[in-house]
């Protein structure tokens, strides 16, 4: 798919799906999880030993996995996130990632966080407040009102940001403003596009 990126070329874009299945992902598992992955601690370590191996200040890289339970038995393969970020330097996202509200409780979501999406469902009716798509709530940055779907943003890095203790993904929008972008919506694989 050919996508107009922010220094104004165009550029042939690939699904994320697509780099997955080269890393041995399995097609009909994934779509049995509706295409979406997930992003967690690398295989060898156990959660308890992550636990307290956080505690005393250490930082995992994140894995890639199936997105259930039951295909992750069915075929564990994992790999680390920047293995299928190795060569991207461009990243673009389709409309329809925002079609998930962030107090969606439709769709694949652990207990934890339908039980979350739940009370939020119930505080946003409470004070008369409208959902927001999942989406805009895992970008920041000064100009993400901007954000353009279809448009190639350029990839920076994926770096580990001290404040928030989590990592994200580092684009660079129209103004070379930075955008900082969660690497959960990289598990939306057949709305997030790459290009080398």
């Amino acid at each position: 798919m050919k996508i107009k990126c922010v220094d104004g070329e165009s550029r042939d874009f690939y699904f994320i799906r697509d780099r997955l299945l080269r890393f041995g992902f399995d097609p009909v598992l994934l779509d049995k999880d509706d295409n979406i992955i997930s992003l967690s601690i690398p295989p060898n370590i156990g959660i308890i030993e992550a636990l307290r191996l956080t505690v005393d200040g250490a930082i995992f890289p994140l894995y890639i996995y199936h997105w259930s339970k039951k295909n992750k038995k069915i075929n564990p393969v994992s790999m680390p996130l920047e293995s299928i970020l190795e060569d991207v330097k461009w990243l673009s996202f389709l409309p329809s990632i925002e079609i998930d509200k962030e107090t969606s409780l439709h769709g694949r979501q652990d207990a934890l966080t339908w039980f979350a999406r739940f009370l939020t469902k119930i505080f946003r009716l409470v004070l008369n407040r409208k959902d927001q798509p999942s989406f805009r709530t895992m970008i920041f940055g000064l100009n993400t009102s901007k954000f353009k779907f279809n448009h190639g943003y350029k990839v920076l890095g994926l770096n580990y940001i001290e404040s928030a203790k989590e990592y994200f993904l580092v684009l660079s929008d129209d103004e070379a403003a930075p955008i900082l972008v969660h690497p959960s919506l990289l598990g939306y694989t057949n709305k997030v596009l790459t290009s080398p």
